[in-house]
């Protein structure tokens, strides 16, 4: 029973952290109908941006995730404005711009930091016992700052009007044009706010993993492994796929070992595309 409890809770705090990724990845695919491929490498940043206000400027732990997520989400209205407002709609030329991108955003930040991993010093230490598990406090803080964002991002999209708008162009674009959404607008907050989810993401994994080079490979991989899953363009789906996905991973490591965790993923999404293409919520050609 406390090797289920450790299986589990390891799993949902994963999880949260694979939602987190994958949420900013499917809202870009949900509005703007762009697969952008470099995400993972806006995770790389982030936790190049923690590892640089943390330990090379010296802030504080909190202060450093907030700026390198808000530094990358920056970057990503940039993006946006400047390569993908172009390929909107068209997901093929999208997905050929953002490998390109992100084969830039790699080669950068080998110049800027070399090719050695790098450590973040973590801010809290020890462990707690909950119902018999052991985890340690540093992930169950990752837990929550990630559960947080979620939340904030939740009441965003459907308490705000800047949230209706994104709801609405992704609905029906036209539409929304004509009831007087600003759809330039609309898709420059959608791309910053993926982007600020991917560095949030990034900020998070550099106190629990080494900073280095390939450090976004594995969460793209995961986040379009979740919206496959979950459906794409379906923020619903993405949060229960996450979460599966974290305990079964978590449940696979235990197991079988991390390899073939990452095979028994990919099984599960190639199940899905199979007997389930538009995901366990998402319907095919629709978007929330």
């Amino acid at each position: 029973m406390q090797l289920l409890i450790e299986v589990v809770l390891g799993g949902v705090i994963t999880g949260l952290l694979y939602v987190l990724v994958a949420l900013g990845f499917n809202l870009i695919f949900g509005i703007m109908d762009v697969i952008n491929f470099a995400h993972g490498y806006l995770v790389m940043w982030g936790g190049y941006l923690m590892y640089l206000f943390s330990v090379k400027y010296d802030l504080n732990f909190v202060v450093s995730i907030l700026l390198g997520s808000i530094v990358v989400g920056l970057a990503g209205v940039l993006l946006e404005l400047m390569l993908f407002r172009r390929v909107v709609g068209l997901p093929f030329a999208s997905l050929v711009i953002s490998l390109g991108l992100g084969f830039v955003l790699q080669n950068i930040a080998l110049l800027a930091f070399g090719p050695d991993p790098l450590a973040v010093q973590s801010p809290v230490q020890g462990v707690v016992h909950i119902f018999g598990a052991t985890l340690p406090v540093l992930r169950l803080v990752v837990a929550g700052v990630a559960l947080l964002a979620l939340l904030l991002v939740y009441l965003f999209l459907g308490r705000t009007s800047q949230g209706r708008a994104l709801r609405a162009v992704a609905q029906d674009p036209e539409a929304a044009s004509l009831q007087g959404v600003d759809r330039g607008r609309v898709y420059s907050l959608t791309f910053g706010l993926g982007a600020l989810l991917a560095g949030l993401g990034g900020t998070l994994l550099g106190p629990l993993l080494s900073v280095n080079i390939g450090m976004g490979d594995s969460p793209l991989l995961s986040a379009f492994i979740v919206v496959v899953i979950g459906g794409l363009g379906s923020m619903a789906g993405t949060a229960v796929a996450g979460i599966l996905l974290g305990i079964l991973s978590s449940a696979s490591v235990l197991l079988v070992g991390s390899g073939a965790a990452d095979l028994i993923g990919f099984g599960a999404m190639f199940l899905f595309l199979l007997f389930r293409p538009q995901g366990i919520f998402g319907k095919l050609g629709e978007r929330v």
